[in-house]
């Protein structure tokens, strides 16, 4: 895991923890030079049980979001494979979690769309 205060590639400062699941832990990051917050979504090799499978899926991801273009959807900024981990620098979207919406019971579609 990546660890608060830490600097990620020489520019990305991690501030806290802001959301995690099965794969993967996602950080609020800021680049101290740009003065600008930044998602990092961090997948450990350790653990798969087939890594490869994982980084084809980690790049298939990446891919379909680098041709998306929507507010609500983060763009890829960075992707880093270091030794033991693959992180994916992404722009930070401020929201209510899905977790959050699916604890508040159904939606009406009107919401959801």
């Amino acid at each position: 895991m990546l660890e608060i205060g830490s600097l990620v590639d020489g520019k990305y400062k991690v501030l806290n923890e802001i959301g995690h699941g099965g794969m993967s832990v996602v950080y609020l990051a800021l680049n101290e030079r740009a003065n600008k917050t930044w998602a990092i979504k961090e997948v450990r090799k350790t653990g798969a049980s087939n890594y490869e499978v994982v980084k084809q899926g980690l790049i298939a991801e990446t891919n379909i979001l680098k041709r998306l273009n929507h507010p609500r959807l983060p763009s890829i900024i960075d992707v880093i494979d270091h030794d033991d981990t693959f992180l994916i620098v992404m722009d930070y979207v401020e929201g209510t979690s899905l977790e959050k919406r699916l604890k508040n019971g159904p939606q009406p579609w009107q919401d959801v769309v």
